[in-house]
């Protein structure tokens, strides 16, 4: 509601398992059941299609480990919004591909910053970032990141010798090389197929898919 009286017209579509009937309650008590869209669970093709019609992506998760979904929709040039207390936090950079939301029971300051992120010109701005965090963490550049990782360890090694190198400190030190890119930590890995779908989906027909999507959601 809140978003609603802030920036007016809007389509939340919710993808994933869950209590559907509850929410649709929920939003219904809310006044805002027609803004809604429930998916349930959708297959692969369908949720690629779904990052093409969005405008953004939101992950504001009481817990979650990394969250692959979230690289996948900055990979379809998505912006996200997603809680601090998801893993994929570390790949946001505040104001630049995204934000991390400190509190999402805030309800005012979320709706608040999703205004700021439904701007054009922010959105745009923010896409393009967005799309750049993920080339920067594709599955070839994790791969690049371990390849050189296990290279430096084997060159340690036979400097050494076959002696006695600490190579439990070569690993501490250089593993820092494979967190994502912009970030300080990380607790997950890289889901290669729905990452390069998003990515792929990028075609010079997104803006009709895009249009034709929407008008059947609506």
């Amino acid at each position: 509601g809140r978003l609603q009286k802030q920036a007016g017209s809007f389509k939340l579509v919710v993808a994933g398992k869950g209590n559907v009937k509850k929410y649709q309650k929920m939003a219904g008590e809310a006044g805002v059941a027609e803004n809604i869209v429930f998916t349930g669970v959708l297959d692969r093709e369908k949720l690629t299609d779904l990052y093409l019609a969005g405008d953004m992506y939101l992950m504001l998760s009481k817990f979650d480990t990394f969250g692959m979904v979230v690289l996948e929709a900055m990979a379809a040039g998505l912006p996200v919004m997603v809680s601090s207390r998801v893993g994929a936090k570390d790949v946001v950079v505040q104001g630049e591909n995204g934000f991390v939301i400190e509190n999402p029971s805030d309800h005012d300051h979320v709706a608040s910053v999703l205004k700021m992120m439904l701007d054009e010109g922010n959105r745009c701005r923010m896409s393009a970032a967005a799309l750049a965090t993920a080339s920067e963490n594709s599955w070839d550049a994790a791969t690049e990141k371990y390849r050189s990782l296990y290279t430096e360890i084997l060159a340690a090694k036979k400097k050494e010798g076959g002696g006695h190198a600490d190579y439990r400190s070569i690993i501490k030190i250089q593993t820092s090389r494979l967190r994502p890119q912009g970030s300080s930590d990380s607790t997950g890995g890289h889901r290669r197929r729905g990452l390069d779908d998003a990515q792929h989906s990028r075609s010079p027909q997104r803006r009709a898919r895009r249009q034709s999507i929407r008008d059947g959601a609506g």
